[in-house]
């Protein structure tokens, strides 16, 4: 959605039916597969004009307050509604299902609920404007992991980044690579995806 949209903007949409912001894509893919089918599931924060981008931007939120919404509503699960599925998935679990025998698909509603161990938050590179891509500091990042740690028992998995191909400059300068300031953050804490493995 866009920055310039107001909390009307954003319910006049919730009111057409589009209520979920763009998370049922991961209840497409969760309900046919289950959560156990993937090493690790990403949050996608780096996208441009992204919910994410709006909380931080348009209302102020603090960065790391506004990755634990994110971690908490996956963490403690959410409901997407009228989720069509193909009939022929018998691993699918629904929490309600109407549908015709005369059509193939089933409109259901899905429970998407993912741990923490699983979560992968990914965040722009160096490079984001801080407008229409969100930056977000990796004490920040940090923060968020401690609080699901706290929270939880279990802090998120890891960070990613778009793209590699992008991280840092190449005039040798280590200090504009995503990676260093990340392992700078983390290296004390034992978070071995981001201190043992960049």
């Amino acid at each position: 959605s866009s920055p310039r949209a107001s909390d009307a903007d954003r319910a006049s949409v919730r009111s057409a039916g589009f209520s979920h912001a763009g998370r049922q894509c991961y209840a497409y893919v969760l309900a046919r597969a289950g959560v156990d089918a993937f090493d690790w599931i990403s949050i996608q924060l780096y996208e441009a004009y992204s919910p994410f981008a709006h909380d931080v931007h348009r209302r102020g939120m603090d960065a790391a307050d506004a990755i634990m919404v994110r971690v908490r509503s996956l963490a403690e699960g959410y409901t997407v509604s009228e989720l069509p599925l193909l009939l022929d998935n018998d691993s699918f679990t629904s929490t309600s299902t109407s549908s015709s025998s005369s059509s193939p698909l089933s409109k259901v509603e899905y429970q998407v609920k993912v741990p923490p161990s699983k979560l992968v938050v990914g965040i722009a590179n160096g490079w984001a404007d801080g407008m229409k891509f969100c930056k977000v500091e990796p004490s920040a990042v940090r923060s968020a992991y401690e609080s699901t740690l706290a929270e939880y028992g279990e802090g998120f998995l890891g960070v990613m980044f778009w793209t590699i191909e992008e991280e840092g400059k190449d005039d040798g300068d280590d200090s504009s690579r995503l990676t260093h300031s990340l392992r700078s953050e983390f290296e004390n804490i034992g978070l071995q995806q981001l201190s043992g493995e960049l």
